[in-house]
């Protein structure tokens, strides 16, 4: 998306971004002090249209900012977590081109959804837009049934809501990935276990071996 707006083939970034939840972009002025000799360090590399081509876009507006820095607000900017009105044919989150669905896109009907630990309250019907990458091990239950999930703008997930109801959302990841997190935690508990117990080990070598090199202080009666 950044790609297209600073190669100069779009003006809207703020609609390109906008389905991400996106709301507000910096852009720093200038590079950042140069760390300690030895460090790693590299200039940073804006395209230099690309602060114009965010101002001068319809859907965003420049902000005065006093520090090295400029900041554009996204007018176009979705909710992370939406729903979109069965009714609302503005918001074009299906179509087979994603650049250009989010590019035509209006996000003025989309109303935010709270979400907590992935609950919702009683939301629909519609489509609720959720804004992270999109993945089949992304799923959602309203009423104890399953909802069919989609992709939205070609990148985020989609989930049709027939009837108004609660809605939970969760994450099915991979139980391989489960075993080697557990695993990692197992391995750096059982680091911590051996530093402790030799350093325990460690300190009574030492206060031996003081007791050793200490002379025997004569004793007047």
């Amino acid at each position: 998306m950044i790609a297209a707006a600073a190669s100069g083939t779009t003006v809207r970034l703020g609609h390109l971004l906008a389905p991400a939840g996106v709301r507000y972009i910096a852009f720093v002025d200038r590079a950042p002090p140069r760390p300690k000799s030895g460090s790693a360090w590299s200039r940073p590399r804006t395209p230099h249209q690309l602060p114009e081509i965010a101002a001068a876009s319809s859907t965003s507006r420049s902000r005065a900012s006093t520090t090295p820095a400029s900041c554009t607000t996204t007018t176009a900017w979705m909710p992370t977590r939406a729903v979109v009105p069965p009714t609302d044919t503005a918001v074009l989150f299906g179509g087979a081109d994603p650049q250009a669905a989010a590019t035509r896109s209006d996000a003025h009907g989309v109303a935010g959804v709270p979400a907590a630990a992935g609950k919702t309250g009683a939301i629909g019907p519609g489509t609720l837009l959720w804004s992270e990458a999109a993945n089949s091990d992304w799923s959602s239950t309203a009423a104890g049934r399953r909802l069919t999930r989609s992709k939205a703008f070609g990148w985020t997930n989609a989930f049709t809501l027939d009837a108004r109801a609660p809605v939970h959302v969760h994450y099915h990841g991979s139980v391989l990935v489960s075993l080697v997190r557990v695993a990692e935690i197992v391995l750096w508990l059982a680091v911590a276990a051996v530093w402790f117990v030799t350093r325990a080990r460690r300190r009574s070598a030492a206060d031996i071996a003081a007791e050793a090199e200490t002379p025997e202080v004569p004793v007047t009666v």
